[in-house]
């Protein structure tokens, strides 16, 4: 994988939508390893109060890649209102 597109998959970033704001950043790895990055991403959380659960959306997934090692999710983790 490229490293401008490691950089970009290493940064958290503000999401808002008709669904509410969210924090959101990406994991490449197994879904055994993702902990890390939602640890990663809360620590980005700056002056945000933030939920204490996540959305997790697969990008590419066993249906896609074989090696577990080049999957990628989306971590979405919503901003708590009046925060």
């Amino acid at each position: 994988m490229s490293g401008s597109l490691m950089a970009y998959l290493a940064k958290a970033y503000h999401s808002k939508g008709r669904g509410g704001a969210f924090l959101c950043g990406y994991h490449q790895g197994s879904y055994e390893t993702i902990g890390t990055a939602i640890e990663r991403i809360r620590k980005e959380k700056g002056e945000y109060r933030l939920a204490d659960w996540e959305v997790n959306f697969n990008i590419l997934d066993q249906f896609v890649e074989r090696d577990s090692s080049r999957f990628i999710t989306e971590i979405q983790i919503p901003i708590l209102v009046g925060a």
